[in-house]
């Protein structure tokens, strides 16, 4: 499977991550409502991970909110884990849930 960056028309894979080896890099940011998580990459740009949960990767509206995101990145690499983080960072928290104060 592939992901267009509409930017650059390049077609990056998008592919299926193991839970184990992402469970410890915390969501640090959000695509449209999939929280993300950035994993070591190269000067070229970063590995980012989309935590999709029960959502269908193959759904227009995942598939765009990765498009979205990737559009404005340095991409070296693309995962998915249809898993839901342990954790997330509070401002992804906020982004995702709201302020719930």
């Amino acid at each position: 499977m592939f992901v267009t960056q509409r930017s650059t028309s390049r077609k990056i894979p998008l592919v299926e991550a193991d839970v184990e080896f992402w469970k410890d890099q915390t969501p640090t940011l959000v695509a449209t409502f999939l929280p993300v998580s950035e994993g070591a990459g190269t000067i070229h740009g970063s590995v980012f991970c989309f935590w999709i949960g029960s959502c269908d990767i193959t759904s227009k509206g995942v598939r765009r909110a990765i498009e979205d995101f990737v559009s404005n990145q340095d991409v070296v690499g693309l995962r998915f884990i249809r898993a839901v983080p342990e954790q997330l960072h509070p401002l992804v928290s906020v982004a995702l849930l709201g302020d719930l104060s």
